[in-house]
């Protein structure tokens, strides 16, 4: 499996609460293949569909 370690792991919620230019609602994950690993970086938010929602 590949993974990081927890210090790199950590790295995307520090970005997230400390970056001025970060905004309310996004979220920061790592950037590598399956966000298993990588720098931080700014990654879509899924929503779970409108039935998933209501069950």
């Amino acid at each position: 499996m590949v993974t990081q370690p927890a210090t790199a792991g950590a790295l995307p919620t520090l970005r997230a609460a400390t970056d001025p230019a970060v905004l309310g609602g996004q979220y920061y994950g790592p950037d590598g293949l399956g966000e298993a690993r990588g720098c931080p970086k700014r990654r879509p938010v899924m929503s779970f569909p409108a039935r998933a929602r209501h069950t």
